[in-house]
């Protein structure tokens, strides 16, 4: 660490970071011990007594810590955040530049405007916020405005402002969360290019040209590409990945391929050695200087994002320092490269793209040289041979490097990932550089270039088909419950100790007993956080926020599980694919042993088409099939197809372990045929002296035929409201008879049908029931060990 003063001085800036983040001192107090600092500093420097330089360099020490503390308290001072208490208004008005503009996409275009004004109604707030505009229009209207508009031109643009989604659920991605590390607060969203007024006159040059240069360079991959080679090429030299679809997507992380996916060092090297090789016949340093050069251009193209920025810096120091007459130190040069990031924004260290690039590189730094050496040591005949084990042994080390990270973000390892980077990390470089080369040749030739074109579009065909083969859900990887910051410490630990021992055991068989033993302990030193929100021998009810619909999972005291309902399914967001199935992957749930479809209604049962289609579902009760419904016979033919037992609700019990389920359901509809909500299937959940009552959908008709049928047995500790709590249903005699401790609200965030009715709730609170609503605090868990119930923290744990 002597020899490499860098090293220390941004390990400290980063540890900087870390104390602010954590410890959220006031940022005064922090400036001032700051400056303090540095006086000392500088006034002991000029003092020649071997004491003075000693305390000295501490407070040197302390000032590169407490400058990381500064930089992020003041990045961090004005806290970008939603500026309104509702959480959707219409009709609002944005006044501002516009920042950026992303690549068009089908129907619609999204850019940014950092606003100075919002206008609600006759009341206009002063308010500099970034926001995120969509558009969505015809194919012909959309492309009109792409065309007209231009980065920092003033726009006057109606529409619909919102927050950004926050996690719902447990596990899920904070988008919220994502925007505001980027500046933005709020979405806006309009279905008419007519909502955006522009002043074209006000222009921003530098800026308006390189999106200028992305449209054109798009424009070029559109033409001369099919789809799905465009949707490819546009994220890996463009830094825009909306033309991959989710399950192509899916396929590349459950191959433990998707950094291929990302602009980032890998794709950086390949236009290193592109830019060398066009720049070969130039001298030295012409070459180099003209290989810096393109790499800077091609990090302004993408947008400069973390790794990007990262390895465009590693590789042009790498370049230079021949020049300056010394050897280049791999520790220096990613230092040197950390520190300029986070200079420019501390905030990137909680980046995932930064933790995961740079932990990758500093894996590989570590143990390549190791690894080097014992391949080496075999001395194998055939340079393929070494190669290859050269390749798999730095796949696998930058593995280990990024697990921790992989594991708290995505929360699966990946088994198939060796294989298939041996594949799709070459066939991707030569996708980019086929990519590159036809481009180029664009502007001579484009029959030439639709040859290299035609090319690429076979080679992006069989990428894609070998990252479906190893991304196959059935065998691909494995789900692990996401990483915590004290697992991460234990883990990169282990690791540390690993690397400095590993030299002290000379033989083979100790070195192998030794890594088992440490590999052991990281085991079982990462168990001790561990917090099941599916607390084990106890019943558990998670209400899932799945918008407007219903979707509850039920964790029974003796393991099993059930699903009541799964939300809605369209062409835009399924969320039995979206929201239900990772949430069980999460969760640890491998099988839905009985789902409950309360009536067929699309925001009840459309959700579990995806489940079935992957096989979680054991067997199913739902109402008895209405003939005179198509959606009814269409699902009945889904389930007969996919050998899935089916149930009808009728007068009985169910026995799930020491609990129990009672179907209430027995002909007791209002006598209106056409109402699904009505024909809902109601049952009762006992666990020793708790209980909870799902009703579906049913009306207020129905509830009063369930009071005259079977009066007090209604009465239960919880009670999942009646068709998201609308005025159709929970009559106030039916709350009565209940009387719930606790009520299940499931309803959109401000839905166009206005649940849950403020009557409804108004009878709710005069029985003094607590109110647990998905548009206001997304899912919630209660679980009871049969005498008490609690609410379960999930967000905290």
């Amino acid at each position: 660490m002597k020899d490499y003063p860098l090293i220390k001085f941004t390990l400290l800036f980063i540890s900087g970071i870390l104390l602010q983040y954590y410890g959220s001192f006031e940022h005064n107090y922090l400036l001032l011990l700051f400056i303090s600092l540095i006086a000392i500093s500088a006034i002991l420097t000029f003092i020649p007594k071997d004491f003075c330089k000693s305390i000295s360099n501490i407070s040197v020490m302390f000032s590169a810590l407490l400058l990381g503390a500064v930089m992020y308290s003041t990045t961090t001072l004005e806290k970008v955040h939603y500026p309104f208490r509702t959480p959707k208004i219409k009709s609002a008005q944005v006044f501002g530049s516009i920042g950026k503009i992303e690549l068009i996409r089908e129907g619609r275009i999204t850019f940014y405007i950092n606003s100075d004004s919002l206008r609600m109604g006759l009341k206009t707030y002063k308010s500099k916020t970034k926001i995120l505009c969509s558009v969505y229009d015809t194919q012909q209207n959309v492309n009109k405005l792409y065309k007209d508009l231009k980065v920092g031109n003033y726009a006057a643009f109606t529409s619909t402002i919102s927050r950004p989604k926050n996690t719902r659920n447990p596990y899920e991605f904070d988008y919220e969360k994502y925007l505001n590390y980027r500046g933005v607060s709020v979405l806006a969203t309009a279905y008419s290019t007519e909502s955006i007024h522009v002043n074209h006159q006000v222009v921003s040059t530098f800026k308006n040209s390189i999106h200028e240069i992305r449209k054109y360079l798009d424009n070029k991959i559109t033409t001369l590409h099919n789809q799905t080679t465009e949707g490819l090429l546009r994220g890996l030299l463009l830094a825009d990945r909306s033309g991959i679809d989710y399950n192509t997507n899916s396929d590349f992380m459950n191959a433990g391929v998707v950094h291929v996916l990302s602009v980032s060092g890998l794709h950086v090297g390949y236009i290193v050695i592109i830019f060398l090789f066009m720049f070969n016949r130039f001298n030295l340093y012409w070459r180099v200087s003209l290989t810096i050069f393109g790499l800077f251009t091609y990090m302004i193209i993408t947008g400069s994002e973390a790794p990007v920025f990262r390895s465009t810096i590693m590789a042009s120091v790498i370049l230079i320092t021949p020049f300056l007459g010394r050897e280049s130190s791999s520790y220096n040069t990613l230092s040197l490269a950390a520190l300029i990031i986070l200079l420019l924004n501390p905030v990137e260290l909680f980046n995932p793209s930064f933790q995961l690039s740079f932990s990758a590189i500093l894996a590989l730094i570590i143990f390549f040289p190791m690894i080097k050496k014992i391949v080496e040591a075999r001395k194998y005949s055939s340079k393929f041979l070494n190669y290859f084990l050269l390749f798999l042994g730095s796949t696998f080390v930058a593995q280990i490097g990024t697990l921790p990270f992989t594991l708290s973000y995505f929360g699966r390892i990946s088994l198939t990932s060796l294989a298939a980077n041996f594949f799709v990390i070459p066939i991707s470089g030569i996708i980019v550089g086929l990519g590159i080369v036809s481009l180029a040749l664009s502007t001579v030739s484009l029959w030439l270039a639709d040859v290299y074109a035609s090319c690429n579009e076979f080679l992006t065909y069989l990428l894609f088909l070998i990252v479906r083969f190893f991304g196959n859900p059935n065998y691909s990887f494995i789900s692990i419950k996401p990483f915590s910051l004290y697992d991460s410490i234990m883990f990169y630990l282990s690791l540390g100790i690993l690397v400095t021992s590993w030299k002290k055991f000379l033989s083979i068989k100790a070195k192998t007993v030794f890594v088992i033993l440490l590999g052991l302990s990281t085991l079982i030193a990462i168990q001790f956080d561990d917090k099941e929100l599916l607390t084990p021998k106890k019943l558990t009810i998670v209400s899932i926020d799945v918008g407007q619909g219903d979707a509850f999972l039920i964790k029974f005291p003796n393991g099993k599980t059930a699903l009541v309902d799964a939300g809605d399914a369209t062409l835009r967001f399924d969320n039995g694919k979206r929201v239900i199935l990772p949430l069980l992957e999460k969760l640890g749930v491998d099988k839905i042993d009985y789902a409950f479809i309360s009536h067929i209604d699309a925001d009840h049962y459309m959700g579990v088409l995806s489940l079935i289609k992957e096989k979680k579902i054991a067997e199913l009760f739902k109402p008895e099939i209405n003939p005179t419904k198509q959606n009814d016979l269409d699902f009945e033919g889904i389930l007969k197809r996919n050998g899935i037992p089916v149930h009808y609700y009728k007068h009985e019990s169910l026995a799930i372990g020491n609990a129990k389920l009672y179907f209430l359901h027995s002909n007791l509809q209002s006598g209106d045929s056409e109402s699904s909500n009505d024909n809902s299937g109601v049952f009762k959940l006992v666990y020793a002296k708790n209980s909870i009552l799902f009703t579906g959908d049913a009306g207020v008709k129905v509830e009063e035929k369930y009071i005259a049928k079977y009066g007090k047995f209604l009465k239960s500790n919880i009670l999942k409201v009646g068709h998201h709590g609308s005025k159709t249903s929970s009559s106030g005699n039916f709350l009565q008879s209940v009387s719930p401790k606790y009520a299940l609200i499931s309803a959109g965030i401000m839905n166009k049908f206005h649940h849950p009715s403020n009557d409804v709730l108004d009878r709710l609170r005069k029985l003094h029931t607590k109110i647990l609503r998905t548009d206001e605090l997304g899912a919630s868990i209660i679980s009871s060990d049969g005498s008490n119930f609690e609410i379960v923290d999930w967000r905290n744990n």
